[in-house]
């Protein structure tokens, strides 16, 4: 909802609200008053919902990792973002659990300051915008990490996590010309109970491997064991 639909239905809302409540004193119904201004509220909180509650939306989310040796010892991930913000003050974006079983070094960033920290044993990026993302608008935000020894068994997987509302998310693995993928399977994790999903799409020759997943379920963490 935009700033002119959200501040057009709040003048309507306020206008009648006001006719009605000097109508209603004028008839001495006082019951008026109090429906007209719960009708004000209900207007108020249609307007307003996104930007109380929401201050970003996610639209899409893709994963792109590249493994480049087929030892696995070197890959590197780029993670794309379009989403749009809703508050006039939004200057952190946080992604979580970008970690592996080896060493993960953030490479680059297209826009913000970021910084790599760890949570719980897991390492997490925070990104710090200095002016405010602006409003109402979209943002493209892609980050750029390298895995280092965190493919170099014969079975992988690949875990992501839905920490936010989004209408998809999608993985594609490219592998090296040598060593390509032979199978994949993939699980959604969710309230500690495990469904397996339909499988990724594998190229014929075996060199990419695509996972798409529309609406995920919010904190749901979805898993591709691949093997190779």
């Amino acid at each position: 909802m935009n700033k002119k639909l959200k501040n057009s239905i709040e003048i309507v809302g306020l206008v009648v609200t006001i006719w009605g409540i000097i109508t209603a004193i004028q008839n001495e119904k006082i019951v008026y008053i109090f429906l007209l201004l719960f009708v004000l509220a209900a207007l108020s909180f249609v307007a307003f919902r996104e930007y109380i509650f929401k201050s970003i939306e996610f639209h899409s989310i893709d994963y792109e990792f590249t493994i480049h040796d087929k030892e696995g010892k070197r890959a590197v991930c780029k993670k794309k973002k379009l989403f749009t913000v809703y508050s006039k003050n939004f200057t952190t974006l946080h992604d979580k659990n970008i970690g592996g079983t080896g060493n993960v070094n953030f490479i680059k960033s297209n826009m913000g300051k970021p910084m790599q920290v760890t949570e719980g044993g897991s390492i997490s990026l925070i990104t710090m915008f200095h002016p405010p993302l602006k409003e109402d608008i979209q943002h493209k935000h892609t980050i750029e990490m390298e895995y280092i020894n965190c493919f170099t068994e014969s079975i992988e997987s690949i875990l992501i996590q839905a920490d936010r509302k989004c209408a998809a998310v999608t993985t594609n693995i490219s592998f090296p010309h040598d060593r390509p993928c032979k199978s994949a399977k993939a699980y959604l994790f969710f309230d500690d109970s495990a469904t397996q999903l339909d499988k990724p799409t594998i190229s014929d020759d075996g060199k990419k491997l695509e996972f798409v997943v529309t609406k995920p379920k919010q904190f749901g963490k979805y898993n591709i064991e691949f093997t190779w």
